[in-house]
């Protein structure tokens, strides 16, 4: 996956910066409702542990 950072403006007013957030919004709800199940579904599968791999060796005292 290639991504191409944009360096935005900071010095937008506030009627462009909620336009921009507004735009941001909306464009995070359009990728989550087309995308969302298939980005839980591999965060699962990247997050999944298989934990009888897993060595416990801690020296605990009680």
């Amino acid at each position: 996956m290639n991504m191409k950072l944009v360096q935005l403006p900071l010095h937008l007013s506030p009627d462009h910066a909620l336009t921009l957030i507004d735009f941001l919004d909306q464009l995070q709800s359009t990728l989550w409702n087309h995308y969302g199940d298939a980005i839980q579904r591999d965060l699962r599968a990247t997050t999944h542990t298989d934990h009888s791999t897993q060595d416990f060796d801690d020296s605990v005292s009680f």
